[in-house]
């Protein structure tokens, strides 16, 4: 669900596979069979949203090409053009469960080395240094631009190192996310053993 705060919502993409794999876009349209939809077991889907449509995408096939100006709905397009502020993932369906969905994320996560993350922060560290030496000679020339550059220069450096942190924080509460998913999906798969 697309929202522009928690309690405003603009509207919904709802996906059901069902023996023929079906979307709804709330607001815009009834249900409709996808065209197409690749054949793998495993199906990634990549949700984009603009002021103008949305698009779908699974495995990198495009899926779902819709202009919200081809809706009769009224509200399709004064709610859609709306920038989405927020994006709500719900796992149930009308039974209440959803059997279908791994996970979810709202951007790739990349693959971290850490040993590389160290060599990047030491680099930067280095070229910070070399700038602050660059800095340092250009002080002698014009006193008073320079100390707004060192102002610049350590305001962008403390904003880098929070966002760094914010980054390393958001990937490891994906992991942890994640890995709980994981047990609950073992522990619902083993009650389900057990019942047999």
């Amino acid at each position: 669900m697309f929202k522009q705060s928690p309690n405003d919502d603009i509207g919904d993409l709802r996906i059901e596979f069902s023996d023929s794999p079906r979307y709804k876009i709330g607001y815009c349209t009834d249900w409709n069979d996808f065209d197409t939809l690749p054949e793998e077991q495993d199906k990634i889907f990549t949700i984009a949203k603009t002021e103008n449509k949305l698009t779908v995408s699974c495995n990198d096939v495009l899926i779902i090409n819709y202009h919200f100006s081809d809706s009769s709905e009224n509200n399709c397009v004064s709610r859609w053009s709306e920038e989405a502020n927020m994006f709500l993932f719900r796992s149930t369906n009308a039974a209440g469960t959803d059997d279908a969905s791994d996970e979810y994320r709202a951007e790739p996560e990349e693959e971290v080395n850490v040993e590389e993350e160290d060599n990047e922060e030491e680099n930067v560290e280095e070229e910070d240094h070399e700038e602050e030496n660059v800095e340092e000679t250009a002080e002698e020339e014009d006193n008073e631009e320079d100390n707004v550059e060192e102002e610049d220069h350590e305001e962008k450096k403390m904003l880098r190192k929070k966002t760094m942190k914010k980054t390393m924080l958001r990937k490891k509460t994906m992991k942890k996310k994640m890995l709980r998913k994981k047990t609950m999906r073992k522990k619902m798969l083993g009650k389900k053993t057990m019942k047999r």
